[in-house]
């Protein structure tokens, strides 16, 4: 009698597992795809938007929810999947989007960026970005950058600017 309660504990102990697991990843990966996700900053080709002291790595939250209808605007702080290394996430600046003319410093003398497409810069120097791999699609931004959630002396909003740049003219 006692080996039978025990057998039926254990099922309820399963299913109710199962259950939870399954609840609890479906409301992360809901969460993550419609809202957003919290992803660590490393390396100095954003420095000092991001790493400023370099000695630390910044977590910051990513809203996925802005881009949904790519709502890019020139300075917003975007992640992006590689161009050329789909395995790779990147985070860099808009600098220019479509219709827009820009001069590079690359081997793209000045290009007009082309229909679904953006240009993107880190704030640091040796930054690989659009003066290496051209302008990118919009379907390949995951995320916009919205706040710095950690360490949490520097909380704070990431601040949406367009830096001195080499942008000709802009598409209105």
């Amino acid at each position: 009698m006692a080996h039978l309660q025990w057998k039926t504990y254990l099922k309820e102990f399963t299913f109710s597992g199962l259950m939870i697991f399954t609840v609890s990843y479906v409301g992360a990966s809901t969460f993550r795809n419609y809202i957003g996700y919290i992803s660590v900053i490393d390396g100095s080709s954003m420095t000092p938007t991001f790493n400023p002291s370099g000695k630390s790595e910044d977590y910051v939250f990513f809203s996925t929810w802005a881009i949904r209808h790519y709502e890019i605007k020139r300075g917003d702080v975007v992640a992006f999947t590689h161009p050329r290394k789909p395995a790779t996430f990147l985070i860099k600046r808009v600098i220019a989007l479509e219709g827009d003319r820009i001069s590079t410093s690359s081997k793209y003398p000045c290009i007009i960026i082309p229909k679904g497409h953006c240009w993107v810069e880190g704030d640091g120097r040796n930054s690989l970005d659009s003066n290496i791999f051209g302008p990118i699609a919009l379907g390949l931004i995951v995320g916009k950058a919205s706040r710095i959630v950690w360490p949490y002396k520097r909380w704070k909003k990431v601040e949406s600017f367009l830096p001195q740049t080499n942008l000709k003219s802009k598409n209105y």
